[in-house]
């Protein structure tokens, strides 16, 4: 069980500058601008709408492992799915209240910056990437009960946060432009145009 959570905090970690609460990223720049061409308002646009586009599937995977994991050593599987809520709860609420809810409590930051003239991959290839890591996020947490659905022993699949891969589309976002950080499974984290 430790080596999936740090697995599962490392992809949570490197994905917290990402955000969102849509299905799809559309940043509503034309898909065939290559990101080394963008103007400085458009990269602002990319990297705004990029900060929120994973923001709350990462946050809320975030609050279910954190929940999870303490509730796994109650002493019944009716106390720990008590335990499991309860911090759940306090854990979503804490991220309306929080500077910048976010699961860090507020303490991630957007950096944006400008993609280097010599960056080929376009504005869709990056939105493929994080549309491709948001579907990620969602196998990922399949893979986890709910804290009602919670049995004790807990038992997590140690190849659960292994089997979290960086999408193709990031691969060749990151070959095409290795100064842009995609949020996929990189360890340098989030989202850096």
């Amino acid at each position: 069980m430790t080596k999936t959570l740090r697995l599962c905090i490392l992809v949570i970690c490197s994905a917290a500058a990402c955000g969102g609460s849509s299905d799809t990223l559309s940043t509503g720049i034309p898909p065939n601008t290559s990101l080394g061409s963008l103007t400085p308002a458009q990269t602002q646009k990319l990297c705004m709408a990029s900060e929120t586009f994973l923001q709350t599937k990462v946050e809320t995977l975030s609050c279910l492992i954190q929940a999870l994991v303490p509730a796994s050593l109650a002493a019944t599987t009716d106390v720990a799915r008590t335990q499991c809520k309860t911090a759940y709860n306090a854990c979503v609420a804490k991220l309306g209240t929080s500077s910048g809810g976010s699961a860090d409590g507020g303490t991630s930051t957007t950096s944006c910056k400008m993609p280097p003239a010599s960056c080929t991959a376009t504005v869709g290839e990056f939105e493929t990437c994080l549309n491709d890591s948001s579907a990620a996020y969602d196998k990922l947490q399949l893979t986890l009960p709910s804290c009602d659905e919670l049995h004790l022993p807990l038992m997590i699949d140690s190849s659960v946060g292994s089997s979290v891969t960086e999408p193709a589309s990031c691969t060749k976002l990151n070959s095409e432009c290795p100064d842009v950080s995609s949020g996929g499974s990189s360890s340098s984290g989030g989202t850096k145009v």
